[in-house]
């Protein structure tokens, strides 16, 4: 090989072995189809069986039984995407042997040369190697994009949501159950990112108040929204050209391959039982939050002992949003965090404060207005803006409640230090964002 042929290498990945996986998934979707009928017909099994076990079977098999559907679908789903992904390989392949072809044209061209012809061919030489290299590297980025958006696409479309059964308003639910993006959710969220309400949230049944109080005190600052905006993009469903959802960057994922990087995963459905706008639609912390759990084995469920996102602290959030660490500011005889508090927030970066459980916290607080409200207990706030009289927290339940229950909406209130200091065990500061 020549000088000109050397400079185009080749593509990362066989189209071959692409199609090879996605025949695969093809018959793994023919023997589910098979279960799927022993799995409907397994309550026929015992028609006798009454009473509260055997409404729980029911429930669960019915939670179950949508995800066992689900995972047929998104079967045939991740096959179409590998196909998608192993003609695109195709394609880009055969682009870069034309290129390799017209580089050793080139080589066939300069072996011609005498050595007075090569003297006066330096920016010529320079000119098209860098062309050549340019249209190569072109094409492995491209490979590596449509590897990216293939493995989105697989994950949602094999991922299993675990099983979360809770009582809501007298009724086993399933936590887990998700609602799919409408065009109008999608619609929405467009303007949610040319607008970023950090006052529109409500948390739901989920607890993960540590982690949407991330979010709430990242978009209360320009840093933070040009941050989580370079986080969401659009992705467009190739098989009908529409956009069906949004690819979100989380930079800490226990299921990527390389847990120190980012990891780009597909957002096509939310948490029914999630955080939701002030209208009850979906908002941009219901695609972080989905996001979020989707890369957890335990999905809803708690931290401990199901790998889940309910259950947890500010400063793991900032960390797995960001990738870089962030401190935990503990409530100690000697704590100092006010300041630093301050500091942190001028600075642009994200912080929340953190009850305790039990007596560790009291169970309430008194406003800088003079409202007392409850302390709930192992629950994070945001704050949001902090000066030498105090600082402005946001509940990312979108509301307090009185001591006597009464409910007041809006979730932000102002504490001075001293009473900052009495009601809160621990704050989260977080670190600088990615370049």
């Amino acid at each position: 090989m020549g000088i000109f042929a050397d400079s185009v290498g080749e593509l990362p990945g066989r189209a071959e072995d692409v199609r090879a996986v996605a025949q695969s998934l093809a018959t793994l979707k023919t023997d589910l189809d098979s279960a799927r009928t022993t799995y409907e017909s397994a309550p026929s099994l015992a028609p006798s069986w009454e009473g509260a076990s055997a409404d729980a079977f029911d429930a669960v098999h019915s939670a179950a039984g949508k995800d066992l559907w689900a995972l047929i679908d998104g079967i045939d789903e991740g096959r179409a995407s590998l196909d998608r992904y192993a003609s695109a390989l195709e394609s880009r392949t055969k682009a870069v042997e034309d290129i390799r072809i017209a580089a050793e044209i080139l080589d066939i061209q300069w072996d011609s040369m005498s050595a007075q012809d090569r003297a006066s061919q330096a920016a010529w030489v320079d000119n098209e190697l860098n062309e050549l290299t340019k249209w190569y590297q072109s094409h492995v980025d491209g490979v590596r994009r449509d590897a990216a958006e293939c493995a989105a696409e697989l994950r949602v479309a094999l991922h299993i949501e675990a099983v979360n059964m809770q009582e809501v308003n007298g009724q086993m639910v399933n936590i887990g159950d998700l609602d799919a993006l409408t065009d109008t959710d999608i619609h929405n969220l467009f303007m949610d990112m040319l607008n970023m309400d950090w006052g529109d949230v409500n948390q739901g049944k989920i607890g993960d108040c540590y982690f949407l109080a991330v979010l709430i005190s990242m978009m209360h600052t320009e840093e933070g929204r040009a941050f989580l905006h370079g986080c969401i993009t659009p992705h467009v469903n190739s098989r009908d050209n529409r956009i069906d959802g949004f690819l979100v960057t989380i930079y800490d994922d226990p299921t990527n391959p390389n847990p120190e990087g980012a990891d780009t995963i597909l957002v096509t459905d939310v948490y029914k039982y999630g955080a939701r706008g002030n209208d009850g639609g979906p908002t941009l912390m219901s695609l972080f939050e989905a996001a979020y759990a989707q890369g957890r084995s335990g999905g809803t469920r708690s931290n401990f002992p199901y790998s889940g996102i309910a259950g947890g602290f500010g400063v793991w959030a900032m960390k797995d949003l960001t990738g870089n660490a962030a401190d935990l500011d503990i409530n100690t005889p000697f704590w100092d965090s006010n300041d630093k508090i301050i500091e942190t927030i001028n600075d642009g970066r994200p912080v929340t404060a953190g009850t305790g459980p039990g007596i560790l916290s009291p169970s309430t607080m008194t406003t800088m207005d003079g409202t007392e409200l409850q302390v709930p207990k192992s629950h994070e706030f945001a704050v949001i803006a902090a000066d030498e009289n105090g600082g402005t927290l946001v509940n990312p339940h979108g509301r307090n409640k009185t001591p006597d229950g009464k409910t007041i909406p809006g979730g932000e209130f102002k504490l001075d230090w001293d009473e900052f200091n009495y009601v809160f065990r621990g704050v989260s500061l977080g670190g600088e964002y990615p370049e």
